[in-house]
């Protein structure tokens, strides 16, 4: 008689490979996503504030236009305490504000107004400047035209 020898495994079940991520590869990716989420925030509030300044610029060459065409709405007149003869010219100061609402809060920018007549060929040139503060920086928009006779509406 011979015997046979079975050999039988200890487990009876197949050992199956281990599936999901280990801790390194865990905390890789999230630094990776702290880091892209990091940049991504700053992106955003650097071009949030970009738009506010480039809407407060707007607004206050809006101004500037304004008064440069009420004046030439005025009509020319000369020679008067506005359009004098003297070469030095006459000026004109208005302190005004631009308000817009941002997130809730109402911002307001100081503009101070400069309008400046002097005698020029053919008429007087007008020069109407504006000088506001935004973020402690100081910026000056000015916009310069002819008016005479002609160029009343």
């Amino acid at each position: 008689m011979s015997q046979r020898t079975h050999h039988i495994p200890l487990s009876t079940h197949k050992v199956k490979p281990q599936r999901g991520f280990t801790l390194v590869e865990v905390m890789i990716s999230l630094s990776l996503f702290t880091l892209l989420s990091a940049g991504v925030f700053a992106s955003i509030t650097t071009l949030h504030n970009i738009s506010r300044r480039q809407a407060t610029y707007s607004s206050v060459l809006a101004l500037v236009i304004q008064e440069q065409e009420a004046i030439r709405a005025d009509g020319y007149t000369a020679p008067d305490d506005r359009y004098t003869s003297n070469s030095a010219g006459t000026s004109e100061e208005k302190e005004l504000s631009v308000s817009y609402n941002s997130s809730g809060t109402n911002a307001i920018v100081d503009v101070t107004l400069v309008s400046t007549f002097k005698v020029a060929s053919g008429g007087h040139l007008v020069t109407v400047s504006a000088t506001y503060i935004y973020n402690g920086k100081s910026t000056t928009i000015e916009t310069t035209t002819l008016i005479n006779k002609h160029s009343s509406t």
